[in-house]
């Protein structure tokens, strides 16, 4: 009996931490995990939202493309001072019939907002195929540094 119930402790802490929300990663974390590393000011932001079933039917999703001019690399091959680059982000805009915990997606930065970008190349790739995109770190992989007034 014993066992049956730790055993069923350990699945739930499991899918528990599994569904959770992803805790925002330190700058160690985020740079271990990034590919490119860049500051630059955010030109524009195209988005749409979707419907997906990430929390059941009624989920929507704002999936973003953010056009960044980079004024400073700080890690990476590929990109230089200069470059317009886009980067795949999301947010969570509403949650579907499953009222449970999860990931919220990405804090979007505004248009004019100068920003710390840490990248993933081939992240949030549609499909199986992976390409050379950029996309955020998640969850707090666009970090904005200052804001216009």
């Amino acid at each position: 009996m014993r066992t049956l119930i730790g055993s069923l402790f350990v699945g739930f802490v499991f899918v528990a931490s599994a569904l959770a929300e992803l805790r925002d990663r330190t700058p160690k974390e985020l740079s271990e995990e990034s590919t490119n590393i860049v500051t630059g000011r955010v030109l524009a932001i195209y988005a749409r939202d979707v419907e997906t079933e990430l929390y059941g039917k009624g989920t929507i999703e704002t999936e973003s493309v953010v056009e960044i001019e980079v004024e400073g690399v700080e890690k990476g091959d590929g990109i230089k001072d200069k470059d317009v680059i886009y980067v795949r982000c999301w947010h969570l805009k509403k949650r579907g019939a499953l009222e449970r915990p999860g990931p919220v997606g990405h804090d979007i930065p505004e248009k004019g907002d100068k920003v710390r970008a840490y990248l993933v190349r081939g992240g949030m790739s549609h499909g199986e195929k992976k390409d050379t995109g950029l996309a955020a770190v998640e969850p707090n992989g666009l970090i904005a540094l200052s804001r216009p007034k």
